[in-house]
């Protein structure tokens, strides 16, 4: 199961780094986390979505060896919250545009 939810977490990664994306290339919304910043300016698109995606992925297996079935799914639980709140940030932007 580890690695069913990993993936998922690693899908939750891309959509993350998908509405980063969206959001700084339209410049519609301002990044606040400022390593996420740096690595968008500096990293081909490809690489920035492959991190955050493989990062989400090695982060989800490091919780689930620490904390077992439970800090995995939280985890998952948690990093939903991140491209759910980017979309409604650049839909708020687009709102007041």
């Amino acid at each position: 199961m580890e690695f069913h939810v990993a993936g998922l977490a690693g899908l939750m990664g891309l959509l993350d780094a998908l509405t980063t994306h969206i959001g700084l290339r339209g410049r519609q919304v301002e990044e606040v986390n400022p390593l996420w910043r740096h690595l968008y300016r500096r990293l081909p698109l490809v690489v920035f979505l492959a991190l955050l995606a493989g990062g989400q992925s090695a982060i989800s297996l490091a919780i689930f060896h620490m904390l077992g079935d439970a800090g995995q799914l939280g985890h998952l639980a948690v990093s939903l919250i991140v491209p759910v709140s980017n979309t409604l940030a650049s839909l708020r932007a687009r709102k007041k545009a």
